[in-house]
């Protein structure tokens, strides 16, 4: 985002711990992704790819459903809640510089935590790339696509789309075929 701030690494990382420690009671999963995570000297934001914790519920009437935890944090306590979705999370976090821009990621089901978790790493280019087809000059094999948080694959039999597990990037990056890149080194 141009115009933004920028603030040193070690001080987004330390901040970054903070929320971390924060929402660790409601989450599975808690990995630091883009700038962050490519190891840019200077970050604008902050950003975490999460799995929340469920607990299941049986209402009165119906089916049992699954609740994210993560809906029970009160993330006004780490500043003001810009976006509160269930997917997507933004926080002008309060800090002795000033504010400072945090976005969480939620991966809910069916939505795969190495997909989302490798297109948030970014960069931006480099995230496009491997969701785009190579026939529209990206690196994803034309018979695979990526939609709502997950990687699917063509079925010739079956003549229809098939979501693929991608519990984690190394998954993702082994089932695409597509080669592994180290986080500092995408843009």
């Amino acid at each position: 985002m141009s115009g933004e701030i920028k603030y040193p690494r070690q001080f987004m990382l330390d901040e970054s711990v903070k929320v971390h420690n924060y929402i660790q009671k409601y989450c599975d999963v808690i990995k630091i992704a883009g700038s962050l995570r490519r190891k840019c000297e200077m970050c604008g934001d902050i950003e975490l790819v999460v799995v929340p914790k469920f607990r299941k519920e049986t209402p009165l009437f119906g089916e049992p459903v699954l609740l994210s935890e993560l809906e029970g944090c009160d993330l006004s306590k780490l500043g003001t809640i810009l976006k509160s979705g269930e997917k997507y999370k933004q926080i002008a976090l309060k800090t002795d510089r000033g504010t400072v821009n945090c976005e969480i990621f939620v991966v809910t089901p069916p939505a795969q935590f190495g997909v989302i978790y490798v297109i948030r790493t970014g960069g931006a280019n480099f995230s496009h790339q491997v969701v785009t087809q190579k026939s529209k000059g990206g690196l994803l094999p034309d018979d695979m696509q990526v939609k709502d948080g997950l990687l699917w694959k063509f079925n010739k039999t079956k003549e229809e789309y098939e979501p693929l597990i991608t519990a984690t990037e190394e998954v993702f990056f082994m089932q695409t075929k597509i080669k592994y890149v180290v986080p500092e080194n995408r843009t």
